[in-house]
């Protein structure tokens, strides 16, 4: 993901439950922090971007550090980061004030920028941002006010964000000032992503352990006659139908297993059935005792018959007569049932046809973009043990490394086997989809400008930010501990202005 997208309009609704990293502007309360380029800074805001780069610096340090407590600040306080732009190392405390001021920087830079191309936000931005507030302020309002943020401070930075998106589209958006057409965005979008089914068999056991021996072999030799079953299927909508009688199969299978392991088990492992866990009976004794009880009672009850026998067959001779005068108007009310049921039926029958034709046509499908890497907040990038692959590595190169030995290309259905899972893989032409009421619309072009050129902008606002002096009230600095801010009411800590 590109930096650039951390300060999109999008990033403003994450930032409703998360850190924000984008500018700041002038707010309603009292003291200032600092000021760039001759506009004021004022407290909560400085005070909401320290505790997102708070929150940006133990997110790194525990990912380094898996033992580290992010709730001793003492340790935290101990340990340092690198500046990727100097490679200096400075002390944690020092590096979340750097970046606060930095964040505040940069919207100076947005705002200054904003006004020098005359755009404007949309009524839509505008109800957006009021419903931002609103939501952020009535959840996290008492924990805010005790850290010194004000309601004021906080539109100030979604608003921001929403400035700070236009800007981007401003240059970056097709047909912007960039010179940018669409085909690229679509080029783009349509090598790095894939429109699949795709099906996922876990080599895991009902307990969560990996299979072993025979019973991984059993597993394999299943999923390859999955797979058989699906390739002899001729066009790609067949196999589509097909895959979801596999995966019918499989689920029961699943769950079969998972029964299986939470079931009961005797001393050799076998399992054990409500029959074999009942008590004996000797069968011979209960049949002696029924037998006599059976043949009483039938002797019994053969005399209470014939007592009856000859008053029953009087009253069903009396009852005739009246049954029979009845049945003509039964006839009748039979056939008006049976016009009824047969408007009911078409009505069902309708109803039915109604529901399959509104399925979603594409419900069974993904879209699986092609895996980036990026650098951390020192500027490092991940080792390859560390990256992170959607959903496998090897499906990630089957899907977009045209080298690979199982690279799939549209219309080829794949079988990919990995350490832990299988995938059997469909893939269908995404370009069918690229329409703007599928995958083609507004949202998804500006996304892709951003994986384009999120890290460009992100360069040249830095340039923008940098180019302002800036004036710091060291004695705000000092007051201010960034150890202490709590936006979220995590910690029950204070900090006013």
């Amino acid at each position: 993901m590109k930096s650039f997208k951390k300060i999109t309009a999008a990033a403003a609704a994450a930032a409703m439950c998360a850190s924000m990293a984008t500018g700041c502007t002038i707010g309603g309360n009292t003291a200032n922090v600092l000021t760039v380029d001759g506009t004021d800074v004022n407290a909560g805001i400085y005070l909401y971007y320290a505790y997102s780069a708070y929150s940006e610096a133990v997110s790194y340090l525990t990912s380094k550090d898996s033992d580290l407590d992010k709730t001793d600040k003492k340790a935290l306080k101990a340990l340092t980061i690198k500046d990727p732009d100097t490679g200096e190392s400075v002390g944690t405390e020092k590096w979340i004030q750097n970046k606060a001021t930095e964040l505040c920087q940069q919207y100076v830079a947005i705002s200054k920028k904003f006004d020098e191309l005359n755009l404007e936000l949309s009524a839509e931005d505008q109800e957006s941002i009021k419903t931002y507030v609103a939501n952020y302020v009535g959840y996290y309002g008492t924990a805010i006010e005790k850290a010194g943020v004000s309601e004021d401070s906080i539109k100030a930075v979604i608003t921001s964000s929403f400035k700070n998106s236009e800007i981007f589209k401003y240059y970056y958006g097709v047909d912007g000032e960039k010179g940018i057409d669409e085909s690229e965005y679509y080029d783009f979008y349509k090598d790095n992503n894939a429109r699949v089914r795709i099906l996922t068999f876990s080599k895991k056991d009902g307990s969560g352990d990996a299979l072993k021996d025979s019973a991984l072999s059993d597993f394999e030799d299943m999923i390859d006659g999955y797979y058989d079953k699906i390739s002899k299927c001729k066009t790609e909508d067949e196999k589509e139908s097909m895959m979801d009688e596999v995966e019918s199969e499989y689920e029961e299978y699943s769950s079969e297993q998972a029964e299986l392991a939470t079931a009961e088990t005797d001393e050799d492992g076998n399992p054990v059935t409500e029959a074999t866990t009942e008590e004996d009976t000797t069968e011979e004794d209960t049949t002696e005792d029924t037998s006599e009880d059976v043949t009483d009672t039938t002797e019994a009850e053969s005399a209470e018959d014939n007592s009856n026998a000859e008053d029953t067959s009087k009253e069903d001779v009396s009852e005739e007569n009246s049954t029979s005068e009845d049945t003509s108007a039964d006839e009748d009310t039979s056939s008006e049932d049976a016009s009824d049921e047969e408007d009911t039926t078409a009505d069902e029958s309708s109803t039915e046809e109604e529901t399959t034709t509104t399925t979603a046509p594409f419900a069974n499908e993904q879209v699986i973009a092609k895996s980036t890497t990026t650098t951390d907040i020192e500027g490092n990038t991940p080792d390859e043990d560390d990256i992170t692959y959607s959903p496998s590595k090897s499906v990630q190169q089957a899907l977009f490394d045209e080298g690979n030995k199982n690279y799939i290309k549209n219309g080829e259905l794949k079988l990919i086997n990995d350490d832990e899972t299988e995938y059997i893989i469909l893939r269908r032409d995404i370009e069918e989809r690229m329409t703007d009421s599928d995958l083609w619309t507004d949202d998804a072009i500006n996304t892709v400008a951003s994986d384009i050129y999120g890290d460009q902008y992100q360069d040249e606002l830095k340039e923008w930010a940098d180019s302002y002096d800036t004036d710091k009230n060291n004695s705000a600095y000092k007051r201010y501990d960034v150890f202490e801010i709590d936006l979220y009411g995590q910690d029950n800590q204070t900090a006013s202005n």
